[in-house]
């Protein structure tokens, strides 16, 4: 009768339990679609913007990168993972296929003055002003 009584008054923990897990599982599955790939840092100041992306397994040559005025576009591809005949996921979080993204920088690039390194999967870009953008110091007299 006691261990009977005890179990019934576990039973609602069995049942938040069950329920953590399930929303764990729902979350871990929809989380990657829920953010832009490839991720970007950008920052400035009052001569260049600095743009970082972390894209790792992506082929240098699969990347193309184009500025028109104030507006950065970066597009590749990040081939999946082949796996082979007698294998089996039992994660897949990494995102691959094309990709593309369009930013806003802060203000217009001069298109003569870009420069894109890539190294170990982080692909960094320098953005010069325009010098007709850059602001200008008044003398006053």
């Amino acid at each position: 009768m006691f261990w009977g009584r005890m179990l019934d008054r576990m039973e609602p923990w069995r049942e938040m339990e069950k329920l953590r897990r399930d929303m764990n599982r729902l979350f871990n599955e929809f989380s990657p679609a829920m953010y832009a790939f490839p991720a970007i840092n950008i920052w400035s100041d009052s001569e260049k913007a600095i743009l970082t992306s972390e894209i790792p397994g992506v082929d240098k040559n699969e990347l193309k990168i184009s500025v028109l005025g104030n507006t950065l576009t970066l597009e590749g591809n990040r081939k999946p993972h082949e796996i082979k005949e007698n294998e089996v996921y039992h994660r897949q979080e990494r995102i691959s296929g094309t990709f593309k993204r369009t930013v806003e920088l802060p203000f217009e690039v001069d298109p003569d003055k870009i420069s894109a390194n890539y190294k170990d999967g982080i692909l960094i870009i320098t953005l010069s002003r325009k010098e007709e953008d850059k602001p200008k110091q008044i003398q006053i007299s």
